[in-house]
């Protein structure tokens, strides 16, 4: 198996000209899903972060029982709320403005798998391996869906990826040239990123000790030692976070593992079988990766790791009752990586000269014509090899409206009609609405009859701190006018009109109505309507801040 420690053989200086440019490519991609479309795949989204962070800024905002409970570290909102805060203090604060800027920022971030898969790719196997992994990861659809999106098993992915690509890190220089400053200074950013995956998303601690064991054990002292210290660096800050926040620290994990595996809470949102990941995972890539699993002999002595890694993050998620295929996002660009050696392995094998990008042909030998095959016939390879690898790139393009999205990411919102294609492109109206209805200047309170809350925007989307009544709250109007309590309806195409209101603007399947008169003064009911209880939670246990 390859070691970790730095090879005797320093690698070549990395002079890949396509490498930015394909970063490019991957930014495009992903800004033109996340910006051209609005679409959340789970609530978690919103009301555990996003909102989280509003709440945080502005001062309003739902407050699901996580929160309530001291379930959750204020990691993740905290750097949401960073430009959030900018955008307050420019008073940019509207949401047409600041959600693109958070999208894009997460856009901006997701690029970092790039690179890091290229650099795993050549520090484990070759070159071509490095170019393969980092053309896979720019075009997967799993990974272009996932990048506006501000969750901890996303962001943990990023930073195992960084960590692991730090971690197999071989300098282009022998290694006694190597500064020790510099040796120590990979060191503290391998560490951070490592404690960051932990603090992060604690489930990932199982592959990420494997590689930590590894470096520990395989890599100079100085490395070693910065990784410490960055480790060190990130428990701390973690853990005097918690103390800030909920008074004591380390306490958002202890509560996160007493409620949801000794009281088994996580257990209420559904139990899934234990092969629910290989299930999800072969349908999400069209069978793959079980192609994959009968060639990958050959690259087991260097790709062992983050085939290993991708392992462990499946089956140890797989003893865990509930399950959900973004769970184990970061055993995506770690397949990735295996595919891009084993199609290196079968392709290099067929291509006549070097199979490396990085060699410049001779003056005698340069065209005067641009050969598109002197570009692209290096890195697909020829024949079969080929094929293959265009196969990946139509999985991992076409994925975001071809049938892996089906079940798999359709997830609350948005379910399609039966026969219908549902693609990743797709605007949900839950969200236009809001968006919407925050620019309305006379907007009063909401009732909304078409979504539950945890199926809306939120006060993330929304950005007006006005009551929100739904369907549950339509008895407590008996005798009284509906239009003093609120200023606008939203439901579905096919409900009758309200006495009062007029049809005001069409958002998809759903219609937004207007009150034709504004009472002078308008009336609130009284209750406690950010403040989201939570069956068999809050009927079952008291927070204890």
């Amino acid at each position: 198996m390859t070691p970790l420690r730095s090879s005797s053989r320093p690698l070549p200086p990395i002079n890949w000209r396509w490498l930015h440019t394909l970063a490019v490519i991957g930014l495009i991609l992903r800004l033109g899903l996340a910006l051209g479309s609005e679409q959340i795949h789970h609530p978690d989204e919103i009301f555990q972060y996003l909102e989280q962070a509003h709440r945080w800024v502005f001062g309003y905002g739902y407050i699901p029982w996580e929160y309530r409970f001291g379930l959750r570290s204020w990691l993740l909102p905290s750097w949401i709320a960073a430009p959030l805060y900018l955008c307050k203090l420019l008073h940019w604060d509207q949401p047409h403005l600041y959600i693109p800027l958070v999208k894009t920022l997460a856009c901006l971030g997701s690029l970092s798998v790039i690179y890091s898969t290229y650099f795993v790719g050549r520090n484990l196997s070759s070159e071509r391996s490095g170019q393969l992994a980092s053309l896979f990861t720019c075009c997967w659809y799993e990974l272009i869906y996932v990048a506006p999106r501000v969750t901890p098993e996303v962001v943990s992915t990023y930073f195992f990826v960084l960590a692991l690509a730090i971690a197999t890190r071989r300098s282009p220089h022998p290694e006694p040239k190597t500064r020790p400053k510099t040796m120590w200074l990979w060191g503290l950013l391998w560490g951070v990123s490592s404690g960051l995956v932990v603090a992060l998303r604690l489930q990932y601690l199982p592959p990420l000790a494997v590689m930590v064991a590894l470096v520990l054990w395989q890599q100079p002292k100085l490395i070693r030692n910065g990784g410490l210290v960055g480790m060190a660096i990130v428990l701390l800050g973690v853990g005097w976070l918690d103390a800030v926040t909920w008074g004591q620290p380390f306490s958002s994990y202890g509560q996160n593992y007493l409620f949801n595996k000794t009281y088994g809470v996580s257990s209420l949102f559904g139990i899934q079988p234990v092969y629910y990941f290989l299930e999800s995972l072969t349908y999400a890539s069209g069978g793959l990766w079980i192609g994959m699993l009968g060639f990958i002999k050959p690259v087991i002595d260097r790709g062992w790791l983050p085939l290993a890694s991708a392992g462990i993050i499946v089956l140890s998620h797989s003893w865990i009752p509930h399950k959900e295929h973004r769970f184990i996002i970061l055993a995506i660009p770690l397949l990735l990586l295996v595919m891009a050696m084993v199609l290196d392995h079968y392709g290099s094998s067929r291509l006549t000269g070097s199979s490396r990008l990085t060699s410049e042909p001779s003056p005698s030998s340069r065209q005067p014509t641009w050969d598109p095959r002197r570009i692209f016939t290096p890195l697909l390879g020829t024949g079969k090899t080929a094929i293959a690898t265009l196969l990946v790139l139509i999985i991992g393009l076409g994925g975001i409206v071809l049938p892996p999205a089906q079940g798999v990411y359709r997830g609350f919102y948005g379910s399609p009609l039966v026969g219908q294609l549902y693609s990743l492109t797709t605007r949900q109206p839950t969200l236009d609405s809001y968006r919407i209805l925050a620019q309305e200047p006379d907007l009063r309170g909401i009732l909304n009859l078409a979504h539950p809350w945890f199926e809306t925007g939120g006060y993330y989307y929304l950005h007006r701190d006005v009551p929100i009544y739904f369907a549950e709250h339509q008895s407590l109007w008996t005798g009284e006018t509906l239009g003093d309590y609120v200023s606008h309806i939203i439901c579905r195409t096919d409900c009758p009109p309200a006495p009062g209101f007029q049809l005001w603007q069409t958002v998809g399947d759903l219609h937004i109505w207007r009150a034709t008169v504004s009472p002078p003064v308008s009336k609130i009911l009284d209750l406690d309507l950010k403040n989201v209880l939570q069956e068999g939670v809050d009927d079952r246990y008291k927070p204890p801040f």
